[in-house]
């Protein structure tokens, strides 16, 4: 019975055939839904249920049909996790130029086949129409498509429901240049005498009047920061692209128990969209940092096509280049035929290891048929542990130990590794505006405790 007005509800229709007002009155405009602050710790905290395992990979460059020649103990990794992420990298309206390349439908029967379950896409090179197509063909084999709108897509499992979310390409660098404090001086005198002139006739593009930090100075597009040395150039995520990343990741954990996040690699140094470096750019290694304190549970880097280091940050691993398990052919270098397939092992929400399988591709070519290129084969003793302890040395900077057993890099996570997060946030956030709808739904495989 509710507490107020005392009066039954069923006899209501009664009092008033009486002609009787009921004793008890409301005034419902001084009622007001009390405000509910959210702990938001548990929160933005993994919260799958029971024992959850993941597996990702890095880009699946489809010239070559991973899950019909692929080893089968490869694909065994995929196909057992309860959530299984990828991105799709190439894809065109029917098939590409190259004759051997299979037809995006083949391709996405393919990834289902291989046991994927949340998988991003890339832009399409024959544009909007074939990118309309390359969904279709997905969600005909029930995969949901997260696209680089940061908008997430979502399995659902009795553990809970995870979620994919992946990131704008490319992503947009802010220069700075170091200068000293005598040069920032003359740099700031400089940009004086042009703001001085802004008002004069003979000025075509007068230059706004900048809000510059005290130790920095901006002349037109160009920023320049003091620091100890002279010449050294940083660069630094977009601010907007930042907070956008930020407030997908936070808005999503509303509705999802577990996200994962993908994102394009920037530039190399030298502006090359592909690189080698087995050193993440320094500003990926702050922003996948920034993305745990805000609610992801697992970072996927991609894009330069090299396996990089791992890390466990406060108990969320971060894969900041697992390679790429299918590739292109033509322009295959050495350091782009070897690959890692990852999972993480989970219980109730907390981080129990981390398994990391070597594949080999080809990288010694002619130990293998040219037909056979390309195709993700689980490597020798002696490459998988040659590929193993080069992800040893390249996550070493991060902390991160890692052990082999039986040609498997194993990471032991203890409980007390995982921290809480999230406490200074006080709401979810809004997410970033993006085009197309978001929160699309798939199949799930349902293998993880309750």
């Amino acid at each position: 019975m509710k507490n107020t007005p005392h009066v039954s509800w069923i006899l209501f229709p009664a009092i008033l055939a009486l002609g009787l007002a009921p004793t008890a009155t409301v005034d419902v405009s001084t009622q007001q839904t009390p405000v509910v602050q959210r702990d938001f710790t548990k929160e933005l905290a993994n919260k799958m249920r029971g024992t959850y395992v993941v597996a990702a990979t890095g880009d699946v460059l489809m010239h070559e049909a991973l899950g019909r020649q692929a080893s089968p103990a490869l694909l065994k990794v995929l196909q057992e996790a309860n959530t299984t992420i990828g991105h799709a990298e190439f894809y065109q309206l029917d098939r590409p130029a190259v004759p051997v390349s299979p037809a995006l439908r083949d391709v996405a029967q393919d990834l289902s086949e291989a046991g994927f379950d949340l998988v991003g896409l890339g832009d399409s090179l024959d544009g909007d129409a074939a990118q309309r197509t390359g969904l279709e063909a997905l969600a005909g084999f029930r995969i949901p498509v997260a696209r680089q709108d940061r908008l997430p897509v979502f399995q659902n499992l009795p553990a809970g429901r995870a979620a994919l979310i992946t990131g704008p390409n490319p992503i947009r660098l802010s220069t700075a240049r170091y200068v000293t404090a005598e040069q920032l001086s003359q740099l700031k005198a400089i940009r004086d005498s042009i703001v001085a002139r802004r008002t004069e006739a003979d000025v075509a593009r007068p230059i706004g009047v900048p809000a510059d930090l005290p130790d920095q100075v901006t002349i037109f597009a160009d920023t320049f920061v003091l620091g100890r040395v002279a010449g050294e150039i940083r660069e630094e995520p977009n601010g907007a692209d930042r907070e956008g990343n930020l407030m997908a990741v936070r808005a999503t954990k509303q509705y999802a128990d577990f996200i994962a996040f993908s994102m394009p690699m920037p530039p190399t140094p030298k502006g090359s969209h592909y690189g080698t470096a087995r050193k993440p750019h320094e500003s990926v290694v702050a922003l996948a940092h920034d993305l745990v304190d805000n609610g992801m549970d697992l970072y996927v880097g991609r894009g330069n096509h090299v396996v990089q280091g791992v890390e466990i940050y406060k108990g969320r691993p971060i894969f900041y280049n697992l390679g790429d398990p299918s590739v292109h052919r033509t322009g295959a270098t050495p350091e782009s035929l070897t690959a890692i397939l990852a999972t993480a092992t989970y219980q109730d929400g907390i981080l129990q290891e981390v398994k990391l399988y070597p594949v080999d591709l080809g990288v010694n070519p002619l130990e293998r048929p040219a037909s056979k290129l390309g195709v993700a084969m689980t490597p020798s003793a002696d490459v998988a542990n040659r590929i193993l302890a080069q992800l040893q040395k390249d996550s070493e900077p991060f902390g991160t130990r890692i052990v082999i057993e039986n040609g498997v890099g194993i990471i032991r996570v203890p409980r007390e590794a995982t921290v809480a997060i999230g406490q200074n946030i006080k709401d979810f956030g809004t997410f970033p505006a993006a085009g197309g709808a978001g929160g699309r739904g798939g199949r799930g495989r349902g293998r993880g405790g309750l």
